[in-house]
């Protein structure tokens, strides 16, 4: 036992000074976590941390081993029921695991959202209405095309969420989207940052004066569930939280909402 707590904090203090840990040496310091008698439980969870950040450099290849994931969930729960609880990133992470394995779980977590696919006409005439939808939409179709065209492709998907979806919502405060687009474009572009400078360059939200009117997102038309980064965009497209707290959260509760998919024409002329 003293040799595995010694290899244990041999392994923290080698991360900690900020040497990489490989394969054999992580699935030892989460063998030993479970063994040794002092657990470095705040460390561990850094060192996952870690890990899920240098294994996203794709992006949406976002890979962690289930014993990783169990980990962070036992270590998560404990937070959970402390003091201190999650802030909203670690409870999205939580809420993940527990869906991700069907694991009987304490909390309530957010269902992957029903998706309808529609055209874009129908959309239109549906949801596109008022003056201030209008203005909106040809935002968003105006974004969506620029960014095509930087990517180079002729292809391009885009989910549509939130209070744009809401008939009843005369005026909504922003558009919140996901567009899908081929899986190469991630291999060969930054598509993320192209994203984020697009963004950018459109006004602020009616409403909210640091955010902007088009809330959006990037992920490959063959996007897999599974995925953390898929489960937590779609979630938080297609589900309400009874509570917006950002910090100190141990439970929250979810109502669903539906998503519409549609493909933008690449000779859409909307203004």
């Amino acid at each position: 036992m003293i040799d595995e707590q010694l290899k244990y904090d041999s392994l923290i203090i080698s991360f900690a000074e900020h040497q990489n840990l490989t394969e054999s040496e992580r699935y030892s310091l989460l063998t030993l976590h479970n063994t040794v008698e002092r657990p470095d439980e705040d460390s561990l969870f850094e060192i996952i941390k870690w890990i899920r950040i240098e294994k996203s450099e794709n992006y949406f290849f976002d890979v962690l081993t289930r014993s990783e994931r169990l980990t962070i969930r036992d270590i998560l729960e404990k937070r959970r029921n402390s003091p201190e609880k999650l802030n909203r990133h670690e409870y999205n992470y939580l809420c993940f695991v527990y869906w991700k394995y069907s694991i009987n779980s304490p909390i309530a977590y957010p269902e992957f959202p029903d998706i309808k696919r529609v055209t874009q006409n129908s959309f239109e005439q549906e949801f596109v209405n008022t003056n201030e939808r209008k203005k909106i939409y040809s935002m968003v179709i105006q974004a969506a095309l620029s960014f095509v065209e930087q990517i180079k492709s002729n292809q391009l998907e885009i989910v549509i969420g939130g209070s744009f979806l809401n008939k009843g919502v005369d005026a909504p405060n922003d558009i919140d989207f996901i567009l899908l687009i081929p899986s190469s474009c991630f291999e060969h572009f930054p598509v993320i940052s192209i994203m984020q400078k697009l963004l950018d360059q459109y006004p602020k939200g009616s409403s909210q004066s640091d955010k902007s009117y088009l809330d959006g997102e990037v992920l490959p038309i063959q996007y897999d569930k599974n995925k953390y980064l898929v489960y937590k965009l779609f979630t938080l497209l297609g589900n309400i939280p009874d509570d917006r707290k950002q910090d100190g959260i141990d439970s929250l509760s979810f109502k669903k909402r539906n998503l519409v998919q549609l493909t933008i024409k690449a000779n859409d002329n909307s203004n």
